[in-house]
């Protein structure tokens, strides 16, 4: 039979790792929440989304400079005359980008297998997409099927 000295320690056991659980799955759940906030922020701005890059750069803009909101309105209207700019530079210099890329899927698709560069055709599809929607760009990359 068990002491009440082994019960109370037993019990202090259970109490210590059932804090560690609830503490670790915090953990997991924080890591995971703000790993998806990532990359969906990051998939917005690579995709071109003007306004969510806009949005992010004037909020760090805003604390890190601690402006005022006579200069935010300022610096924001200058972040979308430079956001125009480079979407000027972005289209015209999209095809020789899209001509890099199929080159390089064309590459890679030499080192796969034919399954691997279905799925890669796939995959980069989808990459084209995401790219041009937002961007005011036609989605007309055609894949490098040649290979």
């Amino acid at each position: 039979m068990k002491s009440g000295k082994d019960k109370k320690t037993v019990k202090k056991w259970k109490l210590f790792i059932g804090l560690m659980i609830l503490f670790l799955s915090g953990v997991l759940c924080g890591a995971v929440g703000a790993g998806l906030y990532a990359k969906h922020a990051f998939s917005e701005i690579m995709a071109g989304r003007q306004s969510t890059a806009r949005h992010m750069i004037m909020k760090k803009l805003t604390r890190d400079l601690n402006l005022t909101t006579a200069q935010q309105v300022g610096i924001e209207k200058i972040i979308e005359g430079v956001q125009a700019d480079l979407l000027v530079i972005r289209k015209k210099y999209q095809p020789e980008v899209e001509t890099v890329i199929s080159r390089g899927i064309g590459a890679m698709k030499g080192e796969l297998q034919p399954e691997q560069q279905r799925k890669l055709d796939a995959v980069y599809e989808q990459a084209k997409r995401r790219w041009m929607s937002g961007r005011g760009l036609p989605p007309k990359l055609e894949s490098n099927r040649d290979s």
